[in-house]
C-alpha cells in the first residue's frame, strides 16, 4: 500500500507540465475541485487546472487562483486564446485565466484600468 502512495506522489510531481506556479498556490481549505476520483496529473492539466498530491486528504486537482485584476464577469470577457489553451500559455500572452465557469471563456483579456 505504501508503495502505491509513493508511486502516486511521484507521478503527481513529474507527470505533466505544471500550471502557473503562483496561481496554483492555493491553501487546501480554499481549493475548488476540478477533477474526478483518480484523475491523473495530465488529465487535470488538460482541464486547465492545478495538480498537487503533496497533501494527504486535500483535493489534488483544483482550480487555479484568479489574479485580483482578472475579476471579470463571464459574459463580459473578451477572448485572448484558443480552445484548450493552458494557464501558462494564456499568461504568457498577458491574459487572465479562470476555469471556474464552465460555459465562459477561460483565457481572456484583463479589464481596462
Amino acid at each position: 500500500m505504501l508503495e502505491k502512495v509513493f508511486v502516486l506522489l511521484l507521478f503527481g510531481m513529474c507527470a505533466a507540465e505544471p500550471q502557473n506556479f503562483q496561481q496554483c498556490q492555493v491553501e487546501p481549505r480554499d481549493r475548488v475541485d476540478c477533477g474526478f476520483p483518480r484523475i491523473t496529473a495530465t488529465q487535470c492539466y488538460e482541464r486547465g487546472c492545478c495538480f498537487s498530491a503533496a497533501i494527504s486528504g486535500a483535493l489534488w486537482c483544483f482550480h487555479p487562483k484568479v489574479r485580483k485584476n482578472c475579476e471579470v464577469q463571464a459574459k463580459k470577457r473578451k477572448g485572448c486564446g484558443y480552445p484548450g489553451i493552458s494557464v501558462r500559455d494564456c499568461n504568457k500572452k498577458g491574459c487572465c485565466f479562470d476555469s471556474r465557469t464552465v460555459k465562459a471563456l477561460w483565457c481572456f483579456h484583463p479589464p481596462p484600468i
